[in-house]
């Protein structure tokens, strides 16, 4: 099976939202686990950048944990930035230690699914897609920065491409943005229209405008050169085939068993458009219908709030494909990686 990374989930979360109706459990957030020495969540991201570095890029860019910052990325001797992960399974329902409520309103899928089903197994069905979503193949990871001296380091795209954003937290449309970072490199400025109200753009605008040769999210995607590169390196593409995914993880309810490579594929969170030519341009899958998603789509995303006004059904259909698309990855992830050691994280 698959190892999770957001603590003891389960029996509390049952606990409290079936015997009290109360969500107090003990969800620990694995974007966080840079804060423990020789965490094992990042010392599996760190094995695979290097992998990946070694097998895609034939890069120089060196990786290593270091504790209470991230990851530290260099290129030789030469600091470029530390980088932290970011999950796309969306925000788990919780209650923090001030009895805040955190992700418990009808913006947070999981949240809103609970309140809408009457499945009577709708509590076990959350427990299972966040248990998915917080494994090694579910998130994304960015770069973290100081606005000043004085600040903490951290990633303003994290919080724009949130549940107050037309994004709210998807992974698909945050992939499309990514692809329009690609796609307009050289014109990604204020004076494009295209891509002046993305939120990767607007997030960091300031340093894309003023200083771009020393933008963190700038250096981090030109590393790839293009889309198909980055799509590739994260293992979001469909170029694999049926012994680089690693055994035991997809022989269960989520895939019945079936290892064949087409219909794995279906679940990839980017495809080739053949119609391209020889270019096989890659496009994020829709999580919504499960199809390549184009230009017109997003902007019609753009005027709405798509995962809010899901009805249960709709939401059910996401929330299993979006397990089914995490839980692959997962898998080509813990191939990728399974002969490498891992390495103790060092002190900041």
């Amino acid at each position: 099976m698959y190892k999770s990374y957001c603590g003891n989930y389960s029996t509390n979360f049952l606990e409290g939202l079936v015997i009290m109706e109360d969500p107090k459990y003990g969800y620990k957030d694995p974007d966080g686990g840079y804060k423990i020495k020789d965490n094992e969540y990042y010392a599996n991201i760190v094995k695979f950048l290097k992998k990946r570095e070694e097998d895609v890029l034939k890069g120089e860019w060196t990786y290593e944990v270091i504790k209470d910052k991230g990851i530290e990325v260099k290129e030789g001797n030469d600091h470029i930035f530390y980088l932290r992960s970011d999950q796309f399974g969306f925000s788990a329902p919780q209650i923090s230690t001030s009895t805040k409520f955190l992700g418990c309103d009808n913006r947070y899928p999981y949240w809103r699914y609970l309140h809408l089903s009457t499945h009577g197994s709708k509590y076990w069905k959350v427990i299972e897609w966040i248990n998915i979503t917080r494994t090694i193949g579910g998130s994304f990871v960015w770069p973290v920065w100081k606005e000043n001296k004085n600040s903490d380091y951290y990633s303003r795209y994290n919080r724009y491409r949130g549940v107050k954003s037309y994004i709210e937290d998807s992974v698909d449309l945050t992939l499309y943005e990514v692809k329009r970072y690609y796609d307009h490199k050289d014109n990604y400025n204020k004076n494009n229209e295209i891509i002046s109200n993305d939120k990767l753009y607007t997030s960091e605008f300031d340093c894309f405008e003023n200083n771009p040769k020393e933008c963190p999210m700038k250096k981090w995607l030109d590393h790839f050169g293009n889309f198909e590169k980055y799509a590739k390196f994260f293992m979001f593409d469909d170029d694999f085939e049926e012994d680089e995914v690693a055994d035991g993880i997809l022989d269960d309810e989520n895939f019945g068993g079936n290892r064949k490579i087409d219909e794995l594929k279906k679940y990839v969170f980017c495809q080739k458009n053949e119609t391209e030519g020889k270019e096989h341009k890659y496009y994020p899958i829709d999580i919504l219908i499960g199809n390549p998603l184009k230009e017109n789509k997003v902007e019609d995303y753009k005027k709405t709030r798509r995962i809010k006004n899901c009805s249960v059904k709709e939401l059910e259909i996401v929330l299993d494909r979006l397990s089914k698309m995490t839980i692959l990855r997962t898998a080509r992830i813990l191939e990728a990686i399974k002969n490498i050691p891992s390495e103790k994280s060092s002190q900041s």
